[in-house]
């Protein structure tokens, strides 16, 4: 089955948005140079990864 067919794709890619938001959210603020945002941004982005992560493994299960 291809991904786009598994009825939990929906999830998978809103999980997939996240990450690349929040990675994109913070290669910005280091390129200008807001390093106050940076452990926010971090943080939102090991939330986004971890639920990427965790939507990702129910796929596969």
């Amino acid at each position: 089955m291809a991904i786009e067919d598994h009825p939990d794709y929906p999830k998978w890619s809103d999980a997939l948005d996240q990450l690349v938001a929040a990675r994109d959210a913070m290669n910005e603020a280091k390129a200008c140079g807001h390093t106050a945002e940076l452990p926010r941004l971090q943080a939102e982005l090991e939330r986004a990864f971890a639920y990427y992560n965790k939507v990702s493994d129910e796929i596969v299960d």
